[in-house]
C-alpha cells in the first residue's frame, strides 16, 4: 500500500515531516472507519475477496490527500482518482490472493512490533491516545484495529515483493547507461549527509519534579478539604488541554487507552478516589476515577509538566560532554555510545546510525552543524528540539546535479527500483488474467 509509512520511515523524518506522516496516518484511519457508515455497494471482485465502494472512496480521499486535490474545487479530477483508487485495491488484492494461495503468511509479533510503534508516535504526538479520541472521535481499540489489518497486509505484499525481486540485480553497465538516457531529467538534488547521533531529551531533574509535586499535593489538600473541587482545580491547573476544558474528564475507556502507569494507578482506585502523585512520560497527574462500568473507567486528572531547568540543560550537556570525550579517548566507539544511552529503540538498534538524509529535511541548526562538521569528526553537544546531541558526521554529499561520482547508490537504486516495477507490473498484468476479476463500479 502507498499510504501506511513503516516505523523506519517515520522515525528518521524531521520533526515537521514526521507531523505530517502521522497526520496522514490518521486521516487513513478516519477516511476508513467514517466510509464505513456510507451506504456501501460492491465496487469489484477479486478472486474471494469484495472490493467495497467504502474501500474506493477511502482510496480516493487518501490519494487526494498526497497530491493536495480538493475534491470540492476538482471534482472531475477527483472522480478520475476513483479509478486509480480501485485499480490500485485491485492490483493489491491480486497480490494478497496469490499470497494466500501460496501461503505466504507474517509473523503475527512482527506486525504488532509496528503496530506499537505507531501507537507510541500517536501518543507521543497528541499526549495521550485518549487526546486522539478525543480529537478525532476513534477511539484507540479501533485505530489499532485498523492498524493491524492494514500493516499485516502491506507485510505480505512487501513478502511477495521480495519473493519476486530476490534475483533482480543491475550491473554498472545498466547504471552508467541509465544515467546517460536520463541525465537531462533528474531533479537536482539537495545536500544531504550520512551521520551517527546520540540524542539526549532535556528532562526535569530532582528539583524540578519535587516542585511540582508539591504543587500536586497542595492542590489535592485543597480538594480533600473541601475548598475546591476536582474540576475547579482542573480547570486552573491542569495543562492538558483536550480535558482541562472539561474539568479534567476524559470520559468513559478501555483498557489500553493510557501509558501504563496512569492505566495502574486508575484501575487501582475506587469510585470517586483520587490518586497519589502519578508520573508518566507526559508529566505529572492526579487521578480521579469517576466511575467504573464493568471493565470500563470514566476518569478525570490534572496533569502538570516539570519544567526543565537550566540546571537540568547543563547537566545533560556535561553528561554528553563526558561521553564524548571518552569516544575520543578511545574507551568506547560511537556505535557503542550510541547503542547503551540512545533511547529511541530504532536508532539504537542501528548504534545511532541514521545513514544518508537530505539535510533540507533537518532543523536548520542541525543542517548548519552538518553542512560545516568536519568529516569523521564528533561535534560538540549542542541542543536541538529539547534535547542535547553530539553528531558524527561520516560522509558528505553536495547538492545540485546528479552524478555518477558523487550519487552512484541514488542512481543503482533508481535503476533497481525500475526493473523491479517493471517485473512487478508484468506479473500483475499475468496474474489479472488468470484470476477472477469483475470489476462492478460505474460512477
Amino acid at each position: 500500500s502507498i499510504f501506511i509509512y513503516t516505523s523506519e520511515q517515520v522515525m528518521r523524518s524531521s520533526s515537521k515531516s514526521k507531523n505530517a506522516l502521522m497526520a496522514l496516518l490518521l486521516t487513513a484511519c478516519v477516511s476508513a472507519l467514517s466510509a464505513q457508515s456510507l451506504v456501501d455497494g460492491l465496487a469489484a471482485i477479486v478472486g474471494q475477496k469484495a472490493i467495497l465502494y467504502s474501500e474506493v472512496e477511502q482510496m480516493a480521499q487518501l490519494i487526494a490527500a498526497q497530491q493536495r486535490l480538493d475534491p470540492y474545487q476538482n471534482a472531475q479530477a477527483y472522480n478520475q482518482l476513483r479509478y486509480t483508487a480501485l485499480d490500485e485495491l485491485i492490483n493489491q488484492q491480486v497480490l494478497l490472493e496469490y499470497a494466500r494461495r501460496e501461503t505466504i503468511e507474517v509473523k503475527n509479533r512482527d506486525v504488532e512490533k509496528q503496530v506499537d510503534q505507531l501507537m507510541s508516535n500517536l501518543e507521543q504526538q497528541y499526549g495521550g491516545l485518549d487526546q486522539v479520541e478525543l480529537a478525532f472521535g476513534i477511539s484507540p481499540v479501533k485505530i489499532r484495529r485498523y492498524y493491524q489489518d492494514q500493516i499485516q497486509s502491506n507485510q505480505i505484499i512487501d513478502a511477495v515483493k521480495r519473493e519476486l525481486f530476490s534475483n533482480i540485480k543491475v550491473s554498472r553497465r545498466e547504471v552508467e547507461q541509465f544515467y546517460t538516457e536520463n541525465q537531462d531529467s533528474f531533479p537536482k538534488i539537495n545536500p544531504s549527509a550520512d551521520f551517527s547521533i546520540i540524542s539526549l531529551p532535556i528532562s526535569a531533574g530532582a528539583n524540578a519534579l519535587a516542585a511540582t509535586t508539591d504543587t500536586l499535593l497542595s492542590i489535592r489538600k485543597r480538594i480533600d478539604s473541601g475548598a475546591a473541587s476536582f474540576e475547579d482545580m482542573a480547570g486552573r491547573y491542569s495543562q492538558d488541554p483536550g480535558s482541562a476544558a472539561n474539568g479534567g474528564n476524559i470520559g468513559l475507556t478501555s483498557r489500553g487507552t493510557f501509558v501504563k502507569p496512569f492505566e495502574t494507578a486508575a484501575y487501582s482506585l475506587n469510585d470517586g478516589e483520587i490518586s497519589g502523585v502519578v508520573e508518566t512520560q507526559f508529566g505529572l497527574h492526579l487521578i480521579k476515577l469517576v466511575e467504573r462500568r464493568g471493565d470500563k473507567i470514566n476518569v478525570s486528572h490534572i496533569l502538570i509538566k516539570p519544567v526543565a531547568g537550566l540546571q537540568d540543560s547543563v547537566a545533560l550537556r556535561d553528561s554528553l560532554t563526558q561521553i564524548r570525550d571518552d569516544i575520543l579517548a578511545d574507551k568506547e566507539t560511537f556505535a557503542a555510545a550510541a547503542k547503551k544511552y540512545l533511547l529511541d529503540p530504532d536508532l539504537k538498534a542501528r548504534n545511532g546510525r541514521v545513514g544518508k538524509t537530505d539535510l533540507s529535511t533537518m532543523p536548520p541548526e542541525m543542517q548548519t552543524l552538518l553542512s560545516t562538521l568536519v568529516v569523521g569528526q564528533i561535534s560538540n553537544p549542542f541542543p536541538a528540539l529539547d534535547q542535547y546531541n553530539i553528531v558524527l558526521v561520516h560522509e558528505r554529499y553536495p547538492g545540485g546535479k546528479l552524478t555518477l561520482q558523487n550519487n552512484w547508490f541514488e542512481l543503482e537504486s533508481m535503476k533497481l527500483q525500475q526493473k523491479q516495477m517493471a517485473r512487478l507490473q508484468k506479473w500483475i498484468e499475468q496474474q489479472r488474467e488468470k484470476m477472477y476479476i469483475n470489476v462492478k463500479m460505474i460512477l
